[in-house]
């Protein structure tokens, strides 16, 4: 059976639950892909069964995913579809689930599941409680959800019809229910991307940008500014490396826990620490066995797509995939490029150690501004080469590792990283770098064997220089003698 799933996630939650449902199809030897929802494109591909996971805003769905539906075309034949929302509790879910199964049900769908699943709440800019959980909490919470959404796509394997009751807090009331629902609906999300603020921590790096999944976000000036189609999704909240984004009207968040599902990264988070370095564009290759350059070649990593991009002084490899956690990317720089800070190449041991500590200072420079602090730097053995192994860590969440080898070879400096779980941290660069090969045929050296120009030049300063002040002091004696006379 081929199953087609399209989610929307702020934080990771409906993410988290689609895939381990796609997880279970998986082991039931079916055809099951997993997508984020794109208004670009709205027409799922031919399969027999389609699902869908969104969170659930002020009870009631996302304004992109109610746009995404209410753009799919209606199918010729009757669709199978699923449709599951995730809310800070089981009876939070209110009209969600009626306003995908109206819009669906208009585009010739047969609903056979539908159903909501409790997750951390994210909302952290909140002025009243429930705020967002502590972790313990928080990882007590989602492996719940993930047992019940195993249970779901069980359910879904086996035929078994289950349509979720509408229902809404009885904490609330039915007239407050129906008051946050309509104002959120028809005056709040219109309105609330207004009241985004910064603290003075904000460094201005622009990972809110990049990670906004509706593109609501600017950098003017070192600082973000807001636009109309934000979905208060929180991710900007979440993923802050300065927990520096907060609302006015109440939405302080100092002091707050912030959340997003540990193993979510959204699409472009991967590529940030790479992109801010090198500032590329990534088009798509196919091969398996890749040749990177004359001097590296290696093998694609199993279920990763590669994408290759070339510059002036630059190249880069990047495996990467929607449905695992991880990634791995090569990156070479040319040291004698003009863009290069360095501008000579190494010419003995203590110049090539001098070289690698520089770029461990640029790697964790950029590395804070993107959200990750370097933990471990250290000399190894890299196929007969001199290299140094960097591992660095989110500071905000303990869970993700960047694990990179800087090797320095001939006259590049070549970085290999992985990018995931930190319980395969220095494993998964391992088993990444077991599939590099280096081109033994080629006379490669990591040292020049002599000093650059400049340096030759400096030697020869130092040498001349007591000399050439005694002649200098000759003549200023010999002039200052003639004046006196």
């Amino acid at each position: 059976m081929k199953i087609e799933l399209r989610y929307f996630s702020g934080t990771g939650n409906s993410f988290k639950i689609l895939d381990t449902c796609r997880e279970v199809f998986a082991q039931s030897n079916h055809e099951a892909t997993i997508s984020e929802i794109n208004l670009e494109n709205t027409n799922p591909d031919n399969s027999d069964l389609l699902g869908f996971c969104f969170p659930v805003y002020a009870f009631g769905i996302p304004r992109i995913c109610r746009k995404y539906l209410n753009s799919i075309q209606k199918f010729n034949n009757r669709q199978k579809v699923f449709v599951l929302v995730t809310a800070g509790d089981s009876d939070e879910s209110g009209f969600s689930l009626n306003e995908c199964e109206q819009i669906l049900k208009k585009k010739n769908c047969d609903i056979v599941y539908s159903g909501v699943i409790q997750m951390p709440i994210n909302w952290t800019t909140s002025p009243v409680p429930p705020f967002p959980p502590a972790k313990e909490e928080a990882g007590a919470i989602i492996e719940a959800g993930i047992e019940q959404a195993k249970s779901i796509a069980q359910d879904i394997l086996n035929g078994n019809i289950k349509l979720h009751e509408f229902n809404f807090p009885r904490r609330y009331g039915r007239v407050r229910f129906y008051k946050d629902y309509w104002l959120f609906k028809y005056m709040g999300i219109q309105n609330l991307w207004r009241t985004f603020r910064v603290y003075d921590t904000c460094n201005g790096c622009g990972l809110c940008s990049k990670i906004c999944p509706t593109k609501s976000i600017m950098i003017e000036e070192k600082r973000p500014v807001w636009s109309s189609t934000c979905e208060q999704c929180m991710r900007c909240v979440n993923f802050c490396p300065n927990e520096s984004i907060y609302q006015s009207m109440g939405g302080e968040t100092k002091g707050k826990n912030k959340y997003h599902e540990p193993d979510f990264k959204p699409h472009h988070m991967k590529k940030l620490f790479v992109i801010a370095l090198f500032s590329l564009m990534l088009t798509e290759l196919s091969s398996q066995s890749i040749i990177f350059d004359n001097f590296i070649s290696l093998q694609k990593p199993e279920n990763l797509t590669a994408h290759d991009s070339v510059s002036q002084d630059l190249k880069l490899l990047e495996f990467e995939s929607d449905t695992v956690p991880y990634s791995f990317t090569v990156v070479r720089m040319d040291l004698n490029s003009k863009d290069s800070e360095i501008n000579y190449l190494p010419y003995d041991s203590t110049s090539l150690e001098q070289t690698y500590q520089y770029f461990i200072e640029g790697y964790n420079k950029t590395a804070r501004e993107h959200g990750f602090e370097v933990t471990d730097s250290f000399k190894v053995d890299f196929n007969g080469f001199i290299a140094y192994k960097v591992i660095a860590n989110t500071i905000t969440v303990d869970t993700v590792v960047y694990a990179s080898l800087i090797l320095l070879l001939d006259k590049y400096a070549y970085t290999f990283s992985y990018w995931g779980p930190d319980s395969e941290g220095d494993n998964g660069l391992n088993k990444f770098l077991d599939s590099v090969t280096i081109n033994s045929e080629s006379k490669l050296s990591q040292t020049v064997g002599k000093s650059p120009d400049y340096k030759r030049g400096y030697l020869i300063g130092q040498v001349l220089a007591i000399p050439l002040l005694l002649v200098l002091l000759f003549f200023v004696i010999r002039f200052i003698g003639k004046r006196r006379k």
